[in-house]
Parts: C-alpha cells; structure tokens; sequence
C-alpha cells in the first residue's frame, strides 16, 4: 500500500516514508548527492581557469538548467510526501492518483538526472582536444565491456546490501530511515542510541565506500578476460597450436615474412639471406648483455664461433655491417624442428644449462609469441619515419658507484656475529651485506658469464675479493650492476639499441633507388633521437658530469641531452665590475623585454657528443632557447619534458622512465611498431593517435614485474 497508519500526525511518521513505494522513492535523492560529488570533482580537475575562460551567459545558463534537472528530485521527493500527508488527512480516490502521478513525475527526473551523470558527464569547455574518432564496431564493444562491468558490480553490491541489511536487524541496530523526527529529537542525546546509530552508520559507510572504490577492481578483472580473448581472437582461437606449438623453431620464417619481407630470400626457403648474419647479432647481444655463456652462445648462433673477448666496438654495424647468406647447411638447435612431446619438455620442465637463463627465456619467448601475432608492414629506410624517445632525469642514478655497491665499513662489519644498532638492537650478519654481495648472489649465472667474458679479455675478476680490485675493475663492474638496477645507464643502454636496429634495416631492405639511401647520406640519427631531459645537468658534481660523459662517449650520435640553465639578471657584489654587468644585463633584459621583477633568465638547452667538452667537465651547449621564466610550476616529470620539447625530432614521441630496459631483437621491431599509425588513405579520421607496449619495469632490487 501507498499510505498506512493514518492516526499518526507528520512528526510522528518515519523520516524516509512508511509505505515501501514511498521508501524507494527516497533513493532518488542519490541524485543530488552524486551532482555535488561529481562538481566538486570537475572543479578539482579542470580548475578555475578553465571554468572562468567558458563562463559567460550561455554557460550560467546551461549551468543553472543542470543545477534545476539535479535538484529536481529533492523537489518531487517533497511533492511525494506532501501527497502522502495530502492522502493521510483527506483520503480519496483523486488523492491516491495524485500521489501515483507525484511518483511516477519523480522517477523519471531520477532516471533523468542518472542518466545524464552516468552517460552524458562531460563538458564542452571541458574538452582540451577532439576526441580520437572510433569505429562503430570497437565503440559497441566498449558499451558492452562497461555494460557487464557495471552489471556484475551492482549484482554483487546488491547481494552485499543484503547482507548488510540483514546483519542491521540480526544485531538489532536502529534504522534512521525508520525512525520519525519526533523519536530523533528525543533520543539524539541518549549514549545508548548514540552508540546504535555510529556502528549503524559506520556499517553502512563502509559497504558504501566499498561499492564505490571496487569500480577499478572489476575494471582489471573485465580487462584480465577481455586481454584473454583478443589473444586466442588474434590467434584464431587456435588453443591447441598456442600452448603446444614451438613458436621458437618458427622464429626464421616469422621474422623473414613479417620484419624483413622486403629483402631477398634463400632459394627454395621463406627466410632471409640476412637472417643468419642477423641472428648471430642478436645472440651477440645477449652474450655480451651476459645472458648466456660462450657454449650458449654457439648453441644458439649459426656461426659457430665462441664469444670471448667480446667488446662493445665488435658489435658496431659501421665497422661490421650483416652479410648475406645464399644457403644455409645447418640450422642452430634452437630452431631444429621438435614434437609436440619435446616442445612440452623444454617449455614445461626445462631448458638446457647452458640456456638456463631466466631472463634469455623470457626474451625468447617473448620474441617467438609476438611474432606470432598480426603485425603491420614495416616501413622500408630511407622512408622511415622519425621518432623521439624522450627520457625524463632529475636524481636518478646514472651508474652506480663503487660506494653504493660496496662499504668497505660493512663489509668489516658483516664478519662479526652481531652488529651493534643504537643503544639496544643488534641486527644479525645476514642483514648487513654490500649491494654487489646481494646482486651476485641474485644473478649468479650473469656474474659468472660476466668474469668469463672479462677474463677472455685479460682482466681477472672472478675469485678476487672486493677490497683487492683495482679501480679499471670496479669500472667494469659498476655497469654490470649498473644493468641490473634501475638506473638511467640501464635505460638508454636499450633504447639507444633502436640506433643499430634501423641500420639493420637499412642494410637488409633499403629502397636502393633513392637518393636517401646513398651510404653518404643515410644515418640512422635522422630518424631517431634519444632525448634525455636532465633537468638538473647543471647542477652536476664531476662525478656525475663523467658519467654523463661515458654515456656519450659509448652510445651512437642519436643520443641528446637536454638540461635547464639560468643566470642572475642582477649580480650581487658591489664592485664596480659587478655594477658594470649588473648595467649591461639590465639593458639587455630591457631589450627582450624581460619583466623588471624577474631576478633570472631560464633557457633549454641541448648537448650531444660532439659539442666541446670544457674543463669543468661540462659541453657547451649547441642550442639555447630562453623560456618565458622558471619552468618546472606543477609536476615535475611533466615539466622536465615539456622544456625538451623543441629538440623533439620526427612525427612520433615515445616517453618512458628511467626504469626499464630494451632489448636488441625487440628494437628491430621498431618500423612495424610505427606501420600502426598508418592508415588506409591519406588524412584519414581514424588514425591511431596513441599506441601502447608491454613494459620490462625493473625496480631497485632488479625485476620485480613484466
């Protein structure tokens, strides 16, 4: 029934309604409670500047016709229960249809006002740049997702009202909305129903700020399912062929038709003239990043050498460009057809101990399984386009030092059984060992790798105790660890491995009919850059400017480094040589029209390796572009890159951390990763604007996730 208990006077009948119909119409005030939240947050978000720019009459207006449709239900709530008393006092049947009117009125600006919040949220003057177009079958697809989300999120919030109801009358705590003024005002001051009434609400704060927060929750288990799907959607749902087939032996086919499909192919075979050359490179790369041993080494390579005595220069494409191969006698044993029994074994139980490595698996399969999905057409060099690889810096490692690996202090601390913390704690040995301890013990197969390769060269490491290593040692050591810890040496090692993989393409696909392809002409550098935004470069003490330096003096040309300088308009000193420049610079400013209030003048500029190296260890830098005053006014890693921005070069920009690593087989991929962006037409809408890749993040402690 719509009405009851007609010999209660209003005061006396409970706050949210007594009948069930009337009760439910009460959740409609949700409605305004969401608009103020969701203002509030839009206020945060956008900020005054942009509500101030778009307020003018049109928009008070349209602001004040959504401030009427979200405080309509406050309005028609009160209509109801102003039908209900109406009811009360003089029943009849035009009161009763009046009142079925009143609710039906305030359901629908409920579900108006819902619907509009939940679907219609943004603004016009909201907008900082036009939506990317999507087409109609990807945009149905996001409907649905959203669709089941938020279906299993209300069933299931649903389900732990209920339960939350039912847990309210089980403990016997009070029902506010049960409850009438009168009792309200009476009780309120009751510590009894005080105490009822903050469990009562703390109950039901809790099951609602879990309804609200799980959104993301049920977000990530959508997109787990949905991640599953398009990869057996992208396999041709094939189950069978991706957990028993032995991506690894198709691994020449794959890359030869899908990376390299533009160069010349062996007779009677689909694989590349280049692709034995190539490979050879790639499993160099990984003997010399100490993935595998020299036996891993030739297992896997078609020529088989050993890897001893291998060195940076050897790596070079310049001094040791890819040879073509008319035909080849054997294959390595990684790509020597297997069963589906053998497959299982090596995926499932076991590799050789030469290949044990965890992280060669890793980069293996990772190659195998992306190769066996669709992948654009690469562009073909010359006609490659640019790309930036920009690096935000700030108090990063660059690499790490012989202190941070090793405390001689520890170390003579480490051979004692306790070690003495404070006044009363004593922390056991196990505790106190040096970092370089810890990373030979984590990477154990590496390090043993890493002596070898050393001792190849003449340079006993293996066996000899910390504090006996000579400095040229510790050097090599530094960047061992310094790759296996989340450091910038780390990150522009991998991202500079673009450099080769682009002369890769040239040497094995180029258009020979194009001037841009002449050997005089074409350079890697005109196609890819790797910006690295050190804010603070200029604040360097020499130990960090040397390491800055070591990074130039071993990566190619497309490496830059982009920092903030600045200098005093008004010197400080009193001599007159100070007041003499103190004049100078004034006129100066005067004539750039610098603010009389701004104490210094801020430029950008850019360094690379072939600008002058001074004495204080510093280059002079190639470009200064003065900035209108201190850049860095809101976050810091976004401000550190917007500086940079005009020493971007190319059409595409990739921003990444100082966290990850890059891998040489990854970066060949680099011109299929670009073929994304292309499009059936010239100008075409539905352009991709942003693209996503899987990451290797590494922490302090080494890898911790993929």
């Amino acid at each position: 029934e719509l009405v009851a208990s007609t010999h209660l006077s209003v005061v006396q009948r409970p706050s949210m309604g007594q009948a069930l119909l009337v009760r439910l119409a009460a959740v409609g005030l949700l409605v305004p409670i969401h608009a103020m939240l969701w203002a509030l947050a839009r206020l945060e978000t956008t900020s005054n500047n942009i509500l101030t720019r778009a307020c003018n009459l049109l928009f008070c207006l349209q602001s004040a016709c959504w401030g009427i449709l979200w405080l309509a239900p406050l309005g028609t709530f009160a209509y109801v229960r102003m039908c209900v008393d109406h009811e009360l006092t003089e029943p009849s049947e035009a009161a009763k249809l009046k009142l079925h009117i009143a609710l039906g009125v305030h359901l629908v600006v409920s579900a108006a006002g819902v619907f509009f919040l939940l679907f219609a949220p943004a603004k016009k003057a909201d907008r900082l740049f036009r939506l990317t177009p999507v087409p109609l079958h990807l945009r149905i697809v996001r409907y649905l997702f959203w669709s089941c989300i938020l279906a299993v999120k209300f069933l299931l919030a649903l389900w732990i009202f209920l339960a939350i109801w039912n847990a309210t009358k089980s403990l016997q705590f009070i029902n506010v909305g049960r409850e009438s003024p009168e009792d309200i005002l009476s009780l309120w001051r009751n510590s009894n129903w005080s105490a009822n009434f903050y469990e009562w609400l703390m109950l039901w704060l809790t099951a609602w700020w879990l309804f609200i927060s799980d959104t993301a929750m049920w977000f990530q288990v959508g997109c787990m399912f949905l991640g599953v799907g398009i990869v057996f959607v992208q396999r041709g749902c094939r189950c069978f062929q991706f957990a028993f087939e032995d991506a690894l032996q198709k691994i020449p086919v794959r890359m030869s038709q899908l990376v390299f499909p533009y160069s010349q192919m062996m007779r009677g075979k689909e694989i590349s003239e280049y692709f034995p050359s190539l490979w050879d490179r790639v499993v160099a790369y990984m003997r010399y990043e100490d993935k595998c041993e020299s036996d891993g080494m030739g297992e896997m390579s078609f020529a088989r050498g050993h890897g001893a005595g291998l060195t940076w220069e050897k790596l070079s494409l310049t001094r040791k460009p890819l040879e073509a191969t008319r035909d080849i006698s054997t294959m390595p044993d990684l790509f020597v057809e297997t069963t589906v029994p053998e497959v299982c074994f090596r995926n499932y139980f076991g590799w050789s101990r030469s290949l044990a490595n965890a992280d060669l698996k890793w980069r293996l399969y990772a190659l195998s399984r992306g190769l066996g999905l669709p992948i654009p057409r690469p562009y073909r060099a010359p006609y490659i386009p640019g790309i930036t690889v920009m690096i935000p810096h700030y108090g990063e490692t660059i690499i790490m030092s012989k202190g941070e690996l090793f405390d001689r202090g520890s170390s003579e601390q480490s051979r004692r059984s306790h070690v003495q913390v404070g006044r009363m704690c004593k922390v056991p040995v196990r505790e106190m060992v040096p970092l370089i301890d810890w990373l030979k013990a984590r990477y154990v197969d590496e390090y043993r790798a890493f002596t070898h390769r050393m001792e190849a060269r003449g340079m006993h490491i293996g066996g000899v105790p910390w504090e006996e290593m000579e400095d040229h040692h510790w050097d090599k050591i530094c960047v061992w660890a310094s790759m296996r810890m989340q450091t910038l040496w780390r990150t522009v090692a991998g991202i500079c491995l673009y450099h080769p993989a682009l002369q890769v393409h040239y040497d094995t696909q180029k258009i020979s009919s194009s001037c841009l392809a002449q050997a005089d002409i074409w350079n890697p550098a005109d196609c890819f850059t790797c910006l690295v935004s050190m804010q603070i470069y200029n604040s360097f003490d020499k130990a960090k400017l040397s390491q800055t330096n070591k990074m130039f003096n071993k990566f190619p040309e497309s490496l830059k480094v982009a920092y903030i300088d600045h200098e005093d308009l008004y010197p400080r000193s009193d001599d007159a040589a100070s007041a003499r420049r103190r004049e100078e610079a004034e006129q100066q400013a005067s004539l750039d029209h610098v603010h009389p209030r701004q104490a210094r003048r801020y430029w950008s500029c850019l360094i690379d390796k072939k600008c002058p190296l001074q004495p204080d260890l510093r280059r002079t830098p190639r470009y200064r572009i003065e900035l209108p005053g201190f850049p860095i006014l809101g976050d810091g890693k976004s401000d550190n890159q917007n500086h940079a921005i005009p020493f971007m070069r190319g059409a595409f920009c990739q921003c990444i951390d100082s966290n990850q690593g890059a891998y040489f087989e990854q970066m060949l991929l680099l011109p299929c990763v670009l073929g994304e962006f292309r499009t059936r037409s010239r100008g075409e809408s539905q352009a991709k604007r942003i693209i996503g890749l899987p990451e290797h993040i590494t922490s302090d402690l080494g890898s911790v996730g993929d």
